[in-house]
């Protein structure tokens, strides 16, 4: 039995006036409890909606390398540091890899592109969580922090593509595969979206180079289920398909024009009128809406970081020009264009694909075993009637091969330690015929970006270096640095 709780008087106040007394209320004692119960679940729920929020993530990516254009380190505040930017030169293994940066309640975390590495910031330093030196298994992996653990989901490693869903041990510092039902086989997405409720996989391909040399396109898309840990299909009724004859939308698939937010996941499109914008899908309702907005879809080559809160994402390309698009508004302007829906897989569904998919690669196998046989039989047979030509040919065959994917860059020899302009750059890589200036750039930009990647992994450093031009600031040159040829 309670005590006899004292009466008083509690002042209510109304929402519309939010400064007049509407009426005092004298409550007994069972009443109090009733309010203090009430007081209770309020504060109860406003310490879970504090909680909700404090669990956002926060994600930066850029590549080290574009670090000396960055004017404004200050836009990045309160998530992420001058300090914590500049010093990632330790850890990067090439300046040309995207590093992407999370910020979560669990702390400041960077993983690298084909690198099981995990990276936190102590306060002065970046400190490798992983105890291993395995590599090459996560290119083109997706790194996410859920409910205080770190995953990686998809890419490509080994010769296959995969959708493995790994998560990171902080205490033993390495990682571990886990099992959903009925997960694609040797599928790689190309669009990777995060939800509450699961992971979202569109397009990407089919591939294993044990089986065959030829990748299959994924007509539409998977799903990743949490409650139920287990992979479903995604059917967007040929809005986003690799197959589809006459697309409704073109979707520029370059990496930095996938743009997720909290709640949404944004393309960049153009409808059949070629008019563009962004095909922006809520990852709630499962419903695309398409929103114009004028841009040149060739900023989007140009990025030098992006960062993502919520549903604002902001990043800055070309001539350092910041952008900010609050995905959340685009949305709401939007005209819906489809929706998508989520189907089961039967695991009796799955063994037919699983059996179909190996007795299909089995004839390819077999097939082309069959004309190589019958190739190398023609060709020993006449061998001998060839034997004058043979060399010269082979000769040629072997001068192309070892030239290879080597060629680009013994093209800059005779430009060893200049400053090439664009047009100057353009003619030594062959683009300078192009009649549409967008295109050319897009071209330059990833062409660039190979020769870069391939000089970094056989020279040890990159090729082609941009820098503003003293005279005019605005354009930039292109320092061309030495081959492997070269003599001093």
């Amino acid at each position: 039995m309670l005590p006899n709780l004292p009466d008083f008087t509690i002042l209510v106040f109304s929402g519309n006036y939010f400064c007049d007394i509407v009426s005092s209320i004298v409550f007994s004692s069972t009443a109090f409890m009733k309010f203090r119960f009430g007081i209770l679940m309020f504060f109860i729920g406003l310490g879970l909606s504090l909680s909700a929020q404090a669990t956002q993530s926060v994600h930066l990516r850029f590549t080290p390398h574009e670090i000396p254009l960055i004017s404004d380190f200050e836009v990045f505040e309160p998530y992420f540091s001058k300090d914590q930017l500049l010093a990632l030169d330790s850890i990067s293994k090439s300046s040309f890899y995207p590093i992407d940066l999370i910020k979560d309640e669990i702390g400041v975390y960077a993983f690298s592109q084909c690198r099981m590495n995990v990276y936190k910031w102590t306060g002065t330093e970046w400190k490798d969580l992983y105890r291993y030196d395995n590599k090459g298994y996560t290119c083109g992996s997706r790194f996410f922090i859920r409910e205080g653990e770190i995953y990686s989901i998809g890419g490509y490693g080994y010769w296959h593509n995969h959708s493995d869903l790994l998560k990171f041990d902080l205490e033993t510092g390495s990682w571990s595969l886990l099992t959903p039902k009925n997960q694609p086989i040797d599928f790689a997405p190309l669009i990777t979206a995060f939800s509450p409720e699961g992971v979202f996989s569109f397009l990407g391909a089919h591939f294993n180079a044990r089986f065959d040399s030829e990748s299959v396109d994924e007509t539409e898309g998977y799903f990743l289920d949490w409650n139920e840990f287990s992979w479903k299909r995604v059917s967007t009724e040929g809005l986003l398909s690799a197959n589809s004859k006459n697309p409704k939308f073109a979707i520029l698939l370059d990496g930095n024009a996938i743009l997720e937010t909290d709640h949404y996941l944004a393309l960049v499109a153009f409808d059949t009128n070629r008019r563009s914008g962004f095909l922006v899908f809520d990852k709630a309702e499962l419903e695309f809406r398409f929103v114009r907005y004028p841009f040149q879809a060739n900023i989007f080559n140009t990025i030098s970081w992006m960062l993502q809160e919520g549903d604002q994402v902001n990043f800055q390309a070309g001539k350092n020009e910041l952008y900010d698009f609050d995905f959340a508004d685009l949305y709401g302007k939007g005209e819906v264009v489809g929706k998508a829906e989520v189907l089961l897989i039967e695991t009796e569904n799955i063994d037919v694909i699983r059996r179909d998919y190996v007795l299909i690669v089995s004839v390819v196998l077999l097939i082309t075993g069959i004309v190589f046989f019958i190739m190398v039989r023609n060709a020993l047979a006449r061998a001998h009637q060839w034997e004058g030509e043979a060399q010269p040919a082979n000769s040629n065959s072997l001068s192309q091969t070892s030239i290879g994917s080597h060629l680009i860059i013994h093209q800059f020899q005779p430009f060893e330690g200049q400053l090439l302009t664009v047009d100057e750059l353009d003619q030594v890589l062959d683009i300078a015929h192009l009649p549409n200036p967008d295109h050319k750039k897009v071209k330059r930009s990833r062409l660039i970006r190979e020769v870069n990647q391939q000089s970094q992994a056989t020279l040890g450093h990159p090729l082609i270096t941009r820098k503003k031009n003293p005279e005019d600031k605005r354009y930039l040159l292109y320092q061309i640095s030495k081959t492997s040829n070269s003599k001093k």
